[in-house]
This record gives C-alpha cells, structure tokens and sequence, in this order.
C-alpha cells in the first residue's frame, strides 16, 4: 500500500481526501452561517453550484446567483487551473471542495473540480450597496458591492496587490486591496469623495473590497487636488493623538489650514520655513476622520484613526 501511494505522488495523481461524494448547491447553502467566526458549515464538503461571474481576477473569480444579495456570492479558487476561460457575465457550474482559505469561503477546483461555461454575456446580479461600516459583515464576503461617499487616504496612483484606506464622513475605515490583476493597476487615485465598486473578500481578519476595473474607482476632474512639490506630508494616516508632520522642500512663507470634511475651518496659521524643514501639527482636539490640510493654494489629506 505504501508503494501504490508513492507511485501516486510521483505522477502527480495527489487526491485531497475530502473529494467524496458530490452535493448540488446553492451559493446560500454555502455561505450562511450562525457561526460568528463565519466559516462555512460546509467546509469539506464537495459540491456543485451555480452563479454568475461577477469579478476576475487570474485564473480566479467571484460568482453570484441572482437576484444578489447578502450570502449568495462566493470566491473560486483555481490557482493554476485556467481552463475554461471565464468571463465577466457568463452563467458558470462550479465543482470543487468546500474551505476557508484565511477566513475566506471559497470553493476550489484547482486539483479536484470542474467549472463549466454554460452561458455568456448576462446581466449581473444587483450591485449590493453596503457602508464602511457593514464591510465586515459575513454576509456580504463574495458579494459584488458598491459603497458611496468615500474618501481614499492615500495618493497618487494605485499599484498591484496593495492595501489602500477609504474613510466616511462617519469615521469608519476601510481596506480597498488592488490586486496586480486588476486594471486599475496604474490609475489615479481619487482625491475627492467617491464611490467603490469591487467584490468583497477577507483575509484573516480584515474585510476588503476588491475593485475590478479604473470605473470601480472613478476619478472626477472637478474634484482632483492640486499638487504642490514644495510640502509634503510625512504620513496622511495617524493614530488618535498622533501630531501632523509636514515636510517642506523649500524655504518660504506658508499659510496652513486645516478643515474638515464639512469644509469648517479647525486650524489656521502663517508658519516661515528658513532652516527647520518640518513642522508638526498637534491633532489632539480632532476625531477619527477625513480632514484636509491646505498649504497656500495646495490640498493634501490625511485621515485619523
């Protein structure tokens, strides 16, 4: 026996042992759970269901069944597995194993499984719309989201499998991870208020939402903040009490504001660079939040948590 499973790994014939007798599913069946670590009650378990391909990225993707909704998307996980090439709107059949990967249900058909393209070009599911706030909500994991009013803390352009911060006007924070097969890879940054779309995953005990595509993340002219290489900010993300460091460039005279998301003015000064280059804000008094630093005729952001 020791020599017939041997003989197995050599040929790279590896079977998980949880490949058993196959269960037709929903997505639902899946992904509800009373359990408050949120896993599956179905991990294990080998089953076929049936969605519509929200959101790619590789060789893996997101699928959801109609109409949408709290508990009815989930990940598909198949590594090196490209075969059938999916698409965004195609109806799928999906076979594979039941597993929490970091806290993420998925179903994996990289070794054992099978997806089948049975139809294309359909209209999505309905995009959930959810907070920061619900992001880290079980029941949203898989779904195709969308949450509005946001502001991102970072600037510049978005690069691949990288975390990036959004806040609300209500102080709650959260992940939007830009994975390197996204094409958003590259693209600007909103500097103002705007909306995320994405699929919604985890990892470990993080919540994210992964845009697909440069329109998940819409940048509005009207609403882009000037440059201004002579400042800069050490950091834009702060702890509660941590001071704003500003770091300038060049010599000069600067006038700095600090506003809030409202546009009310919290700090105003005149501050002369000659030798020191830096300069540090106290941020005591602020709340968790978006706040904007205006230095002469530059915006910058920076967000406290």
């Amino acid at each position: 026996m020791k020599k017939t499973v041997w003989l197995l790994v050599i040929m790279g014939l590896v079977l998980p042992a949880a490949a058993g007798a196959q269960q037709e599913v929903t997505i639902y069946d899946i992904q509800y759970t009373t359990d408050p670590s949120g896993t599956s009650p179905m991990v294990g378990d080998t089953v076929l269901t049936y969605g519509i391909v929200t959101g790619i990225f590789e060789n893996n993707f997101f699928i959801e069944e109609r109409p949408g909704g709290a508990w009815h998307g989930i990940y598909v996980y198949r590594g090196y597995n490209s075969s059938p090439t999916v698409s965004i709107g195609d109806s799928v059949s999906v076979t594979g194993i039941v597993s929490e990967y970091y806290n993420l249900t998925e179903i994996g058909c990289n070794y054992y499984g099978e997806v089948t393209v049975l139809a294309s070009g359909l209209q999505l599911p309905d995009t959930t719309e959810i907070t920061i706030a619900d992001m880290s909500q079980e029941k949203y994991e898989g779904m195709l989201a969308i949450i509005r009013d946001v502001y991102f803390v970072e600037s510049g352009v978005f690069e691949g499998n990288t975390a990036y911060h959004i806040y609300d006007e209500n102080g709650d924070t959260g992940i939007v991870y830009v994975k390197t097969a996204s094409s958003a890879v590259g693209t600007t940054i909103p500097t103002g208020i705007t909306n995320v779309v994405g699929n919604m995953s985890q990892f470990s005990s993080h919540y994210e939402i992964f845009p697909r595509a440069p329109e998940d993340v819409p940048v509005e002219e009207s609403e882009l903040i000037s440059p201004e290489r002579e400042v800069r900010l050490a950091k834009n993300l702060l702890r509660s009490g941590e001071p704003l460091e500003l770091l300038f460039n060049e010599p000069g005279e600067y006038e700095i504001n600090v506003y809030d998301v409202t546009g009310r003015l919290l700090d105003s000064r005149s501050h002369i660079i000659s030798g020191a280059n830096s300069l540090k804000i106290d941020t005591d008094g602020l709340t968790a939040g978006i706040y904007f630093l205006k230095v002469n005729s530059a915006v910058k952001k920076f967000a406290i948590r």
